[in-house]
């Protein structure tokens, strides 16, 4: 038997369009078949976009989750996916957070996608989801959340046609319109804007996924709805809620409607209300000294469902050749196998004086529950040595961010590979497994927009490679864009170089502005990396860096890839760039949220070292670099 552990800890990285993971739970798969090593990647198209609550299709931003089963396994048991979440981009695209892979052989998958994502998910040897509608409907970002729409799809074999997943609303929906009584203006009802919220609804249930029931009703309260009251020829319409399908009766439920400054109540009584059903409440609308208005429930109707598509890519090999690995999108590749990152291939520089070793390398380490054992790496090739010296083992101290080098005796390792029990080796095996091999990068999404970084590995420290670019925080909200100092918190731009320079102030904010598991660097960060390169600065550096003399050569052999593009001050002319072609500066965080450190990290061509220079966070604008967590 095979058995196969999927570990959720968080946002990860890759794949192509759509499916995704954040829980913290370990699931186990034993199963006759073993996992292959065709990648799922989903691109996303809505049908029927009339029939989803905002009235279009999926928006910017939504998420969606997804559970996968070996046919035949109950979600109750053993998870092949346990609740990927998958966010939806600009052109109805779902943006991934993580490569997950169809079984090989003949083994096929039962599909259960949800959404609004949840990143609980459901708890294991469970079935059921908790479930709520919001109580203030009056927003979009409300309302669309209070929807619970579900898809399945059975007996999905590998290979490279389309999987077509169909979402049907699992709550109901009740449009409400009013008809206004003899004597009543409809002109002037619309200019009273009657406020109306409905009472008597459960707003929280469990959804189990095995046989679509809800159960466990609780928490009744009241609900307002969304949308803004219009004439359609001798009525009101517009507005609309979202309930959770449950036996009612006209002592549970009224409408409370807030009229020229008299409240009203009108019971109601909604027979059979169902899921992906809706109704229309019309309402008697005269003004009276009684308090109380006349329902009527409408015929319940079909609300309509959701079409999403799925289409993917696959290949795969069984040796990984390092001529094959151009390290242009990252300088880290992982290998995957049976739907887990199994190794990490870095192109990375190496410093070990004890053993005189200063090279660039590409080094493999084995992968455990999605973490590099640093200390178990193999160095394929040092970059910079002819001779037979490749082979040899890398034992990184994380601590104190050293190296523990032992040399090896042969020459450059041109290919290894993954034997069957998920170990590295150089020698061919029997059996090589099949595996697949993808750069890592860093996937920042921000409000649906997914903006890619590559990443470096140098010593023990994963940094991006590329200085940050974000015109929002991480929870979506603008990061305004400024020209003089002054204009508040901000982000200056150069579009001549497309590169962001960010005042002091943004991120002394609330807000989150580091990509998620990453972090801007702090002063501990930043004095391991120096003290790793022996405060070399131009390991650090690439481009043209010029001096009152000419020339500097920067060699980047670290490939952190830092580029002379000045930096934003205050000077007598005003807000100016600075020191454009021979600096580089970089903010340093405090050692608490929202906090500077008192220094920033400059990199100049006129210092063979890095510089500690005194932070001016309300008249200075610097790059913002970040490191993984």
């Amino acid at each position: 038997m095979n058995k196969i552990k999927f570990r959720r800890n968080g946002v990860k990285s890759l794949i192509c369009c759509a499916l995704l993971l954040s829980t913290s739970c370990v699931n186990e798969i034993e199963s006759e078949v073993s996992p292959g090593t065709i990648p799922i990647t989903f691109s996303t198209t809505i049908s029927k976009v009339n029939t989803k609550t905002n009235g279009s299709s999926f928006k910017t931003g939504e998420q969606i989750g997804l559970f996968a089963m070996i046919s035949g396994t109950a979600i109750s048991g053993n998870r092949y996916i346990d609740n990927l979440k998958l966010e939806c981009g600009e052109n109805n695209q779902f943006i991934p957070e993580e490569t997950v892979f169809y079984p090989e052989g003949d083994a096929t998958l039962d599909f259960i996608s949800y959404y609004p994502y949840q990143k609980e998910g459901i708890a294991a040897n469970n079935s059921s989801l908790n479930v709520a509608v919001q109580t203030n409907q009056s927003t979009n970002d409300n309302f669309s959340k209070s929807d619970f729409l579900i898809a399945k799809k059975g007996d999905i074999a590998s290979s490279n046609n389309a999987v077509q997943l169909k979402f049907q609303h699992q709550f109901a929906k009740l449009r409400i319109e009013l008809l206004p009584q003899d004597g009543e203006d409809i002109d002037e009802m619309l200019l009273s804007n009657p406020q109306i919220a409905i009472s008597g609804f459960y707003i929280q249930a469990d959804y189990d996924l095995t046989d679509n029931k809800l159960s466990n009703y609780k928490a009744k309260s009241d609900i307002v709805p969304f949308g803004i009251w219009k004439k359609e020829k001798d009525k009101l319409v517009g507005k609309e809620l979202i309930v959770i399908p449950q036996e009612t009766s006209s002592s549970d439920l009224s409408f409370t409607i807030d009229w020229n400054g008299k409240i009203y109540t009108c019971p109601i009584s909604i027979n059979s209300l169902s899921s992906n059903k809706q109704c229309v409440i019309s309402i008697k609308a005269l003004q009276n000294a009684s308090n109380t208005l006349c329902g009527i429930a409408g015929e319940i109707e079909d609300w309509g469902e959701l079409t999403q598509e799925e289409s993917e890519n696959s290949y795969q090999i069984s040796s990984i050749h390092i001529a094959a690995l151009s390290f242009k999108t990252s300088d880290i590749y992982q290998v995957h196998q049976g739907g887990q990152v199994v190794a990490e291939i870095c192109k990375e520089y190496l410093s070990s004086a004890s053993n005189n070793l200063a090279s660039r390398a590409i080094v493999v380490y084995p992968v455990i529950n999605k973490q590099a054992q640093l200390d178990k790496g193999t160095v394929l090739q040092l970059l910079d040595k002819a001779e037979k010296v490749h082979g040899g083992a890398v034992n990184w101290n994380v601590a104190d961010n050293t190296l523990n080098y032992t040399p090896g005796e042969s020459a450059p390792i041109e290919v290894f590979y993954i034997d069957s029990k998920g170990q590295i080796v150089t020698e061919k095996p029997e059996a090589p497994a099949t595996v697949n091999v993808s750069s890592y990068m860093l996937r920042d999404i921000r409000g649906g927009q997914l903006k890619t970084y590559p990443i470096v590995k140098i010593g023990t420290q994963y940094w991006m490679k590329e200085n940050l670019q974000a015109t929002t925080y991480r929870d979506g909200n603008t990061i305004k864009k400024i020209t003089e100092f002054g204009q508040g918190a901000g982000y200056f731009h150069s579009t001549e170089q497309d590169v962001y320079f960010y005042s002091g102030d943004v991120l002394l904010a609330d807000n989150e502005l580091a990509p998620e598991q990453w972090k801007v660097p702090n002063m501990k960060d930043w004095e391991s990396l120096t003290k790793y390169i022996n405060n070399a600065a131009i390991l650090l550096e690439t481009g043209k860096w010029t001096t009152n003399e000419g020339g500097y050569i920067a060699t980047n052999e670290t490939g952190f890839n830092a580029i002379p593009y000045g930096l934003y001050s205050v000077k007598e002319t005003g807000t100016t760039l600075v020191n454009e072609g021979s600096s580089a500066g970089y903010w340093i965080s405090g050692e608490s949220k929202s906090t500077l450190a008192d220094k920033v990290i400059l990199l100049t061509s006129l210092k063979d070292d890095a510089q500690l220079i005194d932070s001016k966070p309300k008249s200075s604008a610097l790059f913002v670099r970040c490191i993984k967590e």
